[in-house]
């Protein structure tokens, strides 16, 4: 079984470290604009003996460098003309990244 997960990261946030399972795909990154905020979708495998590891991604503004190991995934944009965000995947964490957990969904 898989599910997908939701995240939520700050506009002004550069980096959101995440424990997941190998094999995750992100299938969404998208500012919503009630909430003013970045969200990033994430499907993953649910079996338990695969383990989760520390993966972190550079949320990068537009014209912001970034450096050349990192892989482009998706980009956000707010539909009122605040800004725009690009999502890249890190092979390595960086060790001062705050992790973030998923929202919690009510029943």
């Amino acid at each position: 079984m898989k599910t997908i997960l939701k995240y939520k990261a700050s506009p002004d946030q550069s980096q959101l470290t995440l424990s997941l399972r190998p094999g995750f795909k992100v299938v969404r990154f998208d500012y919503v604009l009630t909430e003013q905020s970045i969200y990033l979708w994430i499907e993953q495998t649910l079996r338990p003996d695969v383990l989760e590891e520390s993966v972190t991604f550079k949320i990068a503004r537009t014209a912001e460098p970034v450096v050349d190991e990192m892989q482009y995934l998706s980009t956000a944009l707010d539909p009122v003309g605040g800004g725009e965000w690009h999502l890249y995947y890190q092979p390595e964490p960086q060790p001062d990244s705050p992790k973030v957990s998923p929202i919690a969904v009510a029943a």
